[in-house]
C-alpha cells in the first residue's frame, strides 16, 4: 500500500492533464490506466481519423494527375495503412507515458476501483489518497435495436478494422457518419450512407447540406435517404439490415447515430459509496468538480460537468 496526494482513474485527456498539473505543484500523484494512454482523441478519435482521411484523399489526386499528363496506376494496401496508423498511435502513447514519467506521476497499469472515499484498488493492491479523481471518459451510445450487437461504432472503425470490409453501411448522417463514410469510400470500401431524413448534417445550413449531398453522390458514394432500420441480422456472409427500403446486405454496419456519451463509471465502486450519478452514469459534480462525497472528483465525459449537478453554494 502507498499513499498519494491524488489518485487519478483514467488516462484520457482530462486524467493526464490533471495528473501532470498536480505533480507540477509537488503533489504525489498516481494514475490508473489498464490500456493505452491518451484517451479518445489520440487512440480512437481525431488522430487516427486524420491519418485515415489523408490516405483517403489520394484517389482524387491520382485522378486529377491524369489531366496533367501523369499516368498513375495505384493500388491500396489496407493492412499497411492500418499498421501505419497503429504505429503512430503507439508512438503517441509512448509520448504521453513519457510526459507522465517526466512530471513524476506514477503510472499504474491496471483498472482502478474506488473502495473507500480515500482508497483505490488497482492490480490487486490498494492505495490511499487525500483526493481521488475519476476521469474514465465515455463510450458511444447505440440505439435499442434487435441485433445491434452486430454493429460497430466509430471506436472500432478508428481503432480496429484489421480487415477491409467489401461492403459497409454507415447508419447516421451527422458529422461523424458523413466523415467516416467519405473516408471509407475513399479507401475503396463500397460504402452506403443510410439516413432517416432527406439531407445529411441535420442542424447545419440547408444550402450547405444540399451541396454536400450532391458532392458526395458525385464522388460515387451510395446515399440512401429517408431510410430507417428496424433490425440487424448476422448471416454467414455478413449482416442484413431490415429497413424501410427492404432487406439490405453488407459485410459490416457502422452506427453513427449520435455520440451521446455513456460514461464508463459502472463497476468501479461508485455506487457502493453512494456517489450521486445521472441515470446514464454521469457523476454529479459541483463547480469545483467535486462530488457530494468529499475527496472524490470527476472531470470530462464521465461527469455532468461543473455546475450542472450539485449546488456549489
Amino acid at each position: 500500500m502507498a499513499h498519494f496526494d491524488l489518485i487519478v482513474i483514467g488516462g484520457g485527456s482530462g486524467g493526464v492533464a490533471c495528473a501532470r498539473r498536480a505533480a507540477s505543484y509537488g503533489a504525489r500523484v498516481a494514475l490508473c490506466e489498464p490500456s493505452r494512454v491518451g484517451g479518445t482523441c489520440v487512440i480512437r478519435g481525431c488522430i487516427p481519423k486524420k491519418l485515415m482521411r489523408y490516405g483517403a484523399a489520394f484517389p482524387d489526386h491520382f485522378r486529377a494527375a491524369r489531366g496533367y499528363g501523369w499516368q498513375v496506376e495505384a493500388t491500396h494496401d489496407w493492412g499497411a495503412l492500418i499498421a501505419a496508423r497503429d504505429r503512430e498511435i503507439d508512438r503517441l502513447n509512448g509520448v504521453y507515458i513519457g510526459m507522465l514519467e517526466k512530471a513524476g506521476v506514477q503510472l499504474i497499469r491496471a483498472r482502478g476501483r474506488v473502495t473507500a472515499a480515500n482508497a483505490v484498488e488497482a492490480g490487486g493492491e490498494t492505495h490511499t489518497a487525500d483526493r481521488i479523481l475519476i476521469a474514465v471518459g465515455a463510450r458511444p451510445s447505440l440505439p435499442a435495436l434487435t441485433g445491434i450487437e452486430h454493429a460497430i461504432t466509430s471506436d472500432e472503425a478508428l481503432e480496429g478494422m484489421p480487415q477491409k470490409p467489401g461492403r459497409l453501411a454507415v447508419i447516421g448522417a451527422g458529422y461523424i457518419g458523413v466523415e467516416l463514410a467519405g473516408i471509407l469510400h475513399g479507401l475503396g470500401v463500397e460504402t452506403s450512407l443510410v439516413l432517416r431524413r432527406d439531407l445529411p448534417l441535420r442542424g447545419f445550413d440547408t444550402d450547405l447540406r444540399k451541396a454536400l449531398l450532391e458532392e458526395m453522390r458525385g464522388h460515387g458514394l451510395d446515399i440512401r435517404l429517408e431510410t430507417t432500420i428496424s433490425a440487424i441480422e448476422r448471416t454467414a456472409g455478413g449482416v442484413v439490415l431490415d429497413s424501410s427500403a427492404g432487406r439490405l446486405a453488407y459485410d459490416a454496419v457502422l452506427y453513427a447515430t449520435g455520440r451521446d456519451p455513456i460514461p464508463n463509471t459502472r463497476g468501479i465502486g461508485l455506487e457502493e459509496l453512494g456517489v450521486p450519478m445521472e441515470p446514464a452514469g454521469a457523476i454529479r459534480v459541483d463547480a469545483d468538480y467535486q462530488s457530494s462525497v468529499p475527496g472524490i472528483f470527476a472531470v470530462g465525459d464521465c461527469s455532468d460537468h461543473a455546475g450542472n449537478g450539485l449546488d456549489s453554494g
